[in-house]
């Protein structure tokens, strides 16, 4: 029973979401075509922006006409994609993990909840559901649609910058990825020191809170020194940090400034020297320089990009063990005892999605009994409850409140005994 959490999937816990949620793939497939879409507008409106200013330089009143014309036809498509798009995107996402809750409280409703607890070592498990499904349906909603608009923005972009001077594209799509790596990497290693810095203090901190809070007991064994020394090696170890990255800091400033500097030299004065060689229209040059901020746009995204989706692997794998977890007969998991978790319909039997015939006890438990190993919590327990009483459970901690509460929910299975609801076990 506890080896099901070793075996590690063929693809990402992600992917195996997704894929599984079959019923939701007509709304990513909009919403990819939909980034498409908005991509394309994009280019073709910086390119009418080249246009329009060529069209200037010439006298063509046609061509300035024109251009105006498409530029506001193509600004409202782009505000109907945007229309499209947002109530698509929170119908598409917050069904799939709408679907996705119903199916681990069925899966929660048919396993050791007990035993599952010790298995994942992660505390509750409807708290650790709820948290974790919010975080990664923020994440699909969000992070993720916004990833896939900068990046479709990017290739269509890095397609038009080519179309309109191949020189000048190739030199600036080789010289932007190697500025933004050495950026990123310098700042990684800031990062953690920064990182190491706060953990060091926060360290320190807890030896002082912990000798203050047994003052009495340190001076009696005469250990001051020890902890002294202990809080001083911490503090000065991230002072030493917080040195090394003030000095990193002027560098990464003045790195920053030379990464610029010579992205514009190359945009610019490249671009001058294409139009002057008549590569490249100066309308054309203009267009080019739109478009390449969105080439850049993606490109710093990129490690930004990576921490997000291991961010959302974590998640999911967190959400894939409960949808693992084994069932009551210890070898199967609800996952295989339920089928397709993702495709069906929800079950009758789970609270709350059936009609309930009406009874004036609302609540009824019969000789409940439950136990954790060999402790005894709940023994021949009796109660019943009338529709609309209130009622307290009182008692000293241990006495078996919260564990009431989870059988009554269905969180927990009773050793022996009934829960009525409304007349229905």
């Amino acid at each position: 029973m506890g080896d099901f959490l070793k075996k590690k999937p063929q693809y990402s816990y992600t992917i195996r979401l997704l894929r599984d949620s079959k019923a939701y793939w007509p709304g990513f497939f909009a919403l990819l075509v939909l980034a498409g879409i908005s991509a394309l507008l994009q280019t073709r409106v910086s390119l009418l922006w080249g246009e329009l200013v060529d069209g200037g330089i010439m006298g063509d009143k046609t061509t300035v006409a024109s251009s105006f014309l498409y530029l506001a036809v193509f600004c409202l498509l782009q505000a109907g994609v945007a229309l499209v798009n947002d109530p698509l995107n929170a119908v598409t996402t917050e069904g799939m993990f709408n679907r996705i809750r119903e199916r681990v409280f069925q899966v929660l409703h048919s396993v050791d909840y007990a035993a599952a607890g010790k298995l994942l070592h992660t505390g509750d498990l409807v708290s650790r559901m709820g948290s974790d499904m919010e975080e990664l349906c923020e994440i699909f909603a969000g992070q993720y649609t916004w990833y896939l608009y900068t990046a479709g923005e990017a290739l269509a972009a890095t397609a038009a910058c080519l179309f309109l001077c191949p020189v000048l594209g190739v030199l600036y799509l080789a010289v932007l990825p190697v500025t933004v790596f050495l950026l990123q990497r310098l700042t990684a290693s800031m990062t953690q020191r920064q990182r190491s810095a706060s953990v060091d203090t926060g360290r320190g901190m807890n030896v002082a809170a912990e000798t203050l809070h047994h003052l009495e007991t340190v001076k009696a064994y005469g250990a001051e020194a020890l902890f002294c020394g202990e809080f001083d090696a911490h503090i000065d170890t991230a002072a030493r940090a917080r040195a090394a990255n003030e000095r990193s800091n002027a560098a990464v400033t003045g790195l920053q400034y030379m990464t610029a500097l010579l992205q514009l030299g190359i945009l610019f004065g490249g671009g001058i020297l294409c139009v002057e060689k008549g590569l490249i229209s100066a309308g054309g040059l203009i267009a080019f320089a739109a478009l390449s901020r969105k080439v850049k746009a993606a490109v710093d995204l990129l490690s930004r990009m990576a921490g997000t989706w291991r961010k959302s692997e974590a998640l999911s794998q967190r959400i894939c063990e409960l949808l693992d977890l084994p069932g009551e007969d210890g070898e199967r998991s609800a996952r295989e005892v339920h089928g397709d978790i993702f495709d069906g319909e929800v079950q009758e039997g789970m609270g709350g999605t059936e009609n309930l015939p009406e009874t004036d006890v609302l609540l009824e438990i019969r000789n409940l009994h439950f136990s954790y190993e060999d402790k005894h919590v709940l023994e021949g327990l009796r109660l019943s409850i009338g529709a609309g009483q209130h009622v307290a459970v009182l008692g000293p901690s241990g006495c078996g409140k919260t564990t009431l509460l989870r059988i009554i929910c269905g969180f927990y299975r009773c050793g022996r005994g009934q829960v009525f609801f409304r007349g229905r076990d």
